[in-house]
């Protein structure tokens, strides 16, 4: 992107389709962008793609990169970047978020939706849902805390993890269950409530 080693990168990760808020995103990295150096990557494809291609185009610092498939270009974006940026507020798990947070990616994320139940001050900050201007200072908020944490970090610290990173890593180990794990507790959780509804 050419921007120097200093400048901050987000990332997100979403199919282009309405519900997911993409137009909030690119305005509130814009806005975000005129205040700090910094560039958004955004993954995905969908019904809405020539309307994001014709938006992003238009913001300095965007590249876009089709939907992936492979675990390891992912694993590398997520990596790579500094903050994880999320717009919908319509799902009801919000699993690249979760992925993100499995990856020790800090996060910015709508107030509705699956990703709010993610969000802790520990690694996480949060806007109204639409709200590009309130998202904006969310991810300047987001990007000034890391900074003032690393600031106070040891060397052997930072040659780990920042410690919003740990934090988000500690919360996935404990919060975020497999696939597998998550349906098992909601038939748990329905079969509950049809033994309670019997009774």
């Amino acid at each position: 992107m050419g921007l120097d080693e200093q400048a901050s990168l987000l990332l997100s990760v979403s199919r282009h389709h309405p519900e997911k808020r993409i137009g909030t995103i690119l305005d509130g990295f814009a806005e975000a962008s005129n205040v700090r150096r910094m560039g958004l990557i955004l993954v995905g494809n969908g019904p809405i793609e020539s309307w994001v291609k014709r938006k992003a185009v238009r913001i300095p610092n965007v590249r876009l990169i089709s939907k992936t498939e492979s675990r390891e270009e992912l694993a590398r974006l997520m990596a790579s970047s500094d903050l994880f940026v999320h717009g919908s507020a319509s799902e009801t798990f919000g699993l690249v978020v979760a992925e993100a947070l499995c990856s020790g990616l800090p996060i910015v994320v709508p107030d509705r939706g699956g990703a709010v139940d993610f969000a802790s001050p520990a690694f996480a900050n949060v806007y109204p849902a639409g709200d590009s201007g309130r998202l904006s200072e969310s991810i300047l908020e987001a990007l000034e805390s890391q900074e003032t944490l690393e600031s106070q970090e040891t060397l052997a610290d930072q040659e780990n993890r920042s410690k919003r990173s740990n934090a988000a890593l500690k919360f996935a180990a404990s919060q975020i269950s497999t696939v597998e794990e998550h349906f098992e507790k909601l038939f748990t959780f329905y079969s509950e409530l049809v033994q309670e509804a019997g009774s």
